[in-house]
């Protein structure tokens, strides 16, 4: 058996992968695929030597279209590929939408420069933005970005209010001193 190129949902090619690892890589019957000895990229599904290694194929039954998506092109309807997994299911993340930003790099800034206590939240909820929408969970990672950012932008509030309160206790303390070093 050979192993496999493949185009992922977001047109990057991956691989070689065996076709025994198709399902943990969302390889479907519409996802193009390639491998030594082949003229060009075929579907999954038109390939012979592959059929035994798609979910879709082994019934014969087709899925229905994505909700909210039927009738558009890359739906189960038919139509042209156009870079859209048609294996929408549970744990195969929603490739019609990007996966939010991570905000690591702000939740790192904020840890270091700013608060720890909350960069540190931040940083978690940040973690987890790429794992959430790679399990198929767009709307949860979603929320760990907006999470993040949010933990992230309060560390910065937070140390600024500390750093003015900081100065103005500097302050008060230098000039109540140089008030009491006059009335001497």
């Amino acid at each position: 058996m050979n192993d496999y190129f493949y185009i992922d949902a977001s047109g990057q090619q991956k691989g070689p992968i065996p076709p025994s690892q198709f399902s943990m890589f969302n390889v479907s019957a519409d996802t193009l695929v390639w491998c030594k000895g082949m003229a060009d990229w075929q579907r999954a599904g038109a390939v012979d030597e592959l059929k035994a290694y798609l979910d879709n194929d082994a019934n014969g039954a087709t899925p229905p279209p994505t909700p909210g998506t039927a009738g558009t092109a890359g739906t189960a309807s038919g139509a042209p590929y156009d870079n859209v997994h048609h294996s929408m299911g549970s744990g195969t993340p929603n490739q019609s939408m990007p996966c939010p930003p991570s905000n690591l790099v702000w939740a790192i800034v904020s840890t270091i420069l700013c608060c720890l206590p909350t960069g540190i939240v931040a940083i978690v909820y940040a973690c987890k933005v790429d794992n959430l929408y790679l399990m198929g969970d767009y709307q949860g990672a979603v929320e760990a970005s907006n999470k993040a950012r949010n933990w992230a932008i309060g560390g910065l509030i937070a140390s600024v209010v500390f750093y003015f309160v900081y100065i103005l206790v500097l302050f008060s303390v230098g000039f109540g001193s140089i008030a009491s070093m006059s009335n001497l």
